[in-house]
């Protein structure tokens, strides 16, 4: 059973990722961050990515041909579904 107060979970909640493509289908081909289970909608994808992997990521994005790019904390309802999704078996008081 996992323990993690509200202020345990906003720190650790995902960040969205959100990029716009010059071209959608360069960036598809290119097998972008499927570990972060990319939901597309033309030439623009969303992405949770946790807090420890956004530098890198955006490091490996921004080498893609991106027209815009924003960056913001997920949902706590997010954040709970991702404990719950991976399971961790941490207990802090």
């Amino acid at each position: 059973m996992t323990v993690q107060s509200v202020a345990g979970l906003r720190e650790a909640r995902a960040r969205r990722i959100r990029l716009a493509f010059v071209d959608g289908k360069v960036a598809r081909s290119l097998g972008v961050a499927q570990r972060w289970n990319p939901r597309w909608q033309g030439d623009r994808v969303e992405l949770l990515v946790p807090p420890s992997e956004v530098v890198g990521a955006l490091r490996d994005l921004l080498a893609l041909p991106v027209a815009d790019v924003t960056v913001e904390e997920a949902g706590l309802d997010e954040a709970f579904l991702d404990l719950y999704r991976t399971g961790s078996t941490e207990d802090q008081p």
